[in-house]
């Protein structure tokens, strides 16, 4: 019998200090069954709030540009992306109190969990609970790395996975369709390992079949090498000769390229790490600069006024006098002291010489003393947000000098040890029967390596196989149930009779796999050159959904979707519209991005769920509109009310609300 996989359904979200919601520093939503829509302009933050929710559920934020290779390596090498990600989305000063925290539901069992924007695999909350709220894992006394460990076994038992790798890949590649645009559709790399999930293997045998491709592919990789050094070294014995029986060099180059290679890159991230310290110290120096020349200018400015008004009110000794009850003179405190002081300004003498007071007027210095002290509130902002960095960065550029010295050393050590060798090496003048005798080494040592390599990537192949027969047979025994739910959402889509079959795939370099093939109108095809990008995507959400909807039984589980609408005319964005609303009356949830516009998705998905299954969150309120999106806020205001209708007119007997 195949497994079931639970995944989750998200409840709630929460994101503290988030300065890129400038005018929401907390913003906490509900999100409930059904759609959750966060509709916004351009350039608000919309796919920044989905990457934030990933963030929560797994420590990753996708990386644009990095190739999907494997399930554990795109874990390993993603998570230290999430700290330059949100780097520029949180204030230096906010660092260590922002954080996302999200609740969510895993069948019976539910989750809140809570992270540091830049400790991805630490967690500063944990919450595990079920239906009856009693508590089902220990937290008391552990830290956030030992709760990242907590929640990490957890929610391998509920979602039924061997690793968290697995989870994270599921979150962000089938789960999730976001800004990447990363179509599983026609990536058999990524098709692959969603299939061995999707179609019931054990969670083990699918990590097994993931980690056996990846090591074919290395294989593979390193017999092209060797293959490539073998031929390379015989060129050069046939341009040297005959061979001749010499003690051979110790090939010792590779090992001193290495060294030499981490050698100058970790001095070159210490160079760098070095430049961005001393700009960091230069902006202190220009802002501490900036601040005592703001000052001076306020004290020349106020003493103007005082000069030109005559009058003592505004000098600090008598503000401090009024304001702390103390006379800063004799340092006698109480009512008397401002009582004393107030009676003898108003009656237009001096409070220290009694002298009696001639006003002058200069209109405009107060405003000037007004606007400079705003300029200096500001600057002691920025100023406190230098200094924090520079010592941020300090810090690193000092981890990276002690990685020179580390490096360093190494060089230092391996050229003791290796002095004859190295200088023999680098001499040009190596007699030809050495040459050819180190040539003749390099060679043999070459097809030896390549011989090998081969034989490892012929038994991985072998074992390989019955994991993949395994899946064949699932699928074929799941195809009653799944294509048909992928028939129906394509078809609501794109209005045309599509079916779906596994094939294998065969790419340059890399281990046969299966894949998923689509027929279009009776054409079976891995390419489909004549929809448009927007309609391939829907294609892709549409198998994504199927597959979903198959693994997760009745149990449930959302996506997340990120401003889908696209470049779609208007009657393909009606069918989308409706291709979503099936997947949500099949009771599963869509937490999805939009640009408030004049979109048929969202008007057709309104209209079919109505506000008891969909909820409408205005973004436009979250932070400052662009100039150009101040000046069309009314049309905003105008398509928000016209979404707003369709939710209302498909269920009447119900009020209008709409979070903001």
């Amino acid at each position: 019998m195949s497994v079931k996989r639970k995944l989750p359904v998200l409840e709630r979200v929460e994101l503290k200090n988030f300065t890129l919601y400038q005018n929401m520093r907390h913003v906490d939503v509900t999100v409930g069954p059904g759609v959750f829509c966060l509709a916004g302009a351009n350039g608000m933050g919309k796919s920044t709030f989905l990457a934030a929710v990933n963030y929560g559920y797994t420590g990753i934020v996708p990386q644009p540009d990095r190739t999907f290779k494997s399930v554990d390596e795109y874990y390993r090498f993603s998570l230290p992306y999430a700290a330059d990600y949100f780097d520029g989305r949180v204030d230096e000063t906010d660092r260590d109190s922002a954080e996302v925290r999200i609740s969510f539901s895993i069948d019976s069992v539910h989750y809140e969990v809570a992270r540091n924007f830049f400790e991805p695999q630490s967690l500063t909350y944990l919450s595990v609970k079920d239906d009856q709220g009693n508590p089902l894992i220990d937290t008391e006394g552990l830290d956030g790395a030992a709760l990242h460990t907590q929640y990490t076994h957890r929610i391998l038992q509920d979602c039924r996975l061997n690793k968290f790798e697995q989870f994270v890949f599921l979150q962000l590649f089938l789960v999730t369709f976001d800004e990447r645009r990363h179509l599983i559709f026609w990536d058999a790399t990524v098709t692959e390992p969603a299939l061995y999930l999707a179609f019931g293997l054990e969670a083990h045998e699918a990590s097994m079949a993931g980690e056996l491709r990846r090591n074919i592919e290395r294989a593979d990789s390193l017999a092209r090498n060797a293959q490539w050094q073998a031929t390379a070294a015989r060129k050069r014995l046939n341009a040297l000769g005959d061979p001749a029986d010499e003690e051979q060099l110790k090939d010792l180059k590779r090992q001193y390229d290495d060294l030499c290679e981490v050698s100058f890159e970790t001095s070159k991230l210490f160079a760098a790490a070095r430049r961005e310290y001393d700009d960091a110290e230069l902006r202190v120096a220009e802002l501490s600069a900036k601040h005592t020349q703001l000052r001076q200018s306020y004290d020349h400015a106020f003493a103007h006024r005082m000069q030109a008004n005559r009058t003592p009110r505004l000098h600090p000794v008598v503000q401090s006098a009024i304001n702390s009850h103390k006379c800063e003179v004799c340092g006698n405190e109480g009512e008397q002291v401002v009582r004393h002081v107030e009676q003898i300004l108003e009656s237009g003498h001096c409070p220290l010489c009694a002298s009696e007071l001639v006003v002058a007027t200069n209109p405009g210095a107060m405003d000037e003393l007004e606007s400079i002290d705003r300029d200096l509130a500001g600057l002691q902002k920025d100023l406190k947000d230098a200094q924090v960095r520079a010592r941020r960065l300090r810090s690193e550029m000092d981890e990276r000098g002690r990685s020179v010295e580390v490096s360093s050393d190494a060089l230092m050590k391996f050229e003791a040890e290796h002095t004859s060798a190295l200088a023999l090496i680098a001499d040009p003048n190596i007699s030809t029967i050495a040459r050819r005798a180190a040539a003749k080494t390099e060679f043999d040592d070459a097809v030896k390596r390549r011989d090998e390599q081969r034989a490892k990537r012929e038994a991985f192949r072998r074992e390989l196989k019955p994991l993949q027969k395994k899946l064949a047979t699932a699928y074929e025994d799941a195809e009653l149930r799944f294509v048909p739910l992928f028939r129906q959402l394509a078809h609501q889509f794109i209005g045309l009779d599509l079916d779906i079959f596994l094939g294998k795939t065969k790419a340059e370099g890399k281990a046969e796999s299966y894949n998923l093939q689509l027929e279009v109108q009776g054409t079976r095809r891995q390419t489909t050159s004549e929809l448009s990008e927007s309609q391939r995507f829907f294609l892709d959400i549409a198998l994504r959904m199927a597959l979903l909807q198959h693994m997760s039984g009745q149990h449930g589980a959302g996506m997340l979707i990120d401003t889908p609408e696209g470049s779609l005319d208007i009657s393909y964005e009606k069918r989308a519209g409706s291709m979503f609303a099936g997947f949500i009356n099949d009771g599963y949830q869509i937490v999805m991005t939009a640009n408030i516009n004049a979109s048929q998705l969202l008007v057709q998905l309104a209209s079919v769920c109505g506000k008891d299954r969909m909820k409408l969150v205005r973004m436009t309120e979250w932070a400052p509109l662009s100039e150009v999106q101040a000046e069309s806020e009314d049309l905003f205001d105008k398509a928000f009310q016209f979404i707003e209708k369709a939710l209302v007119a498909a269920n009447p007997q119900l009020t209008l609300f709409t979070e903001v």
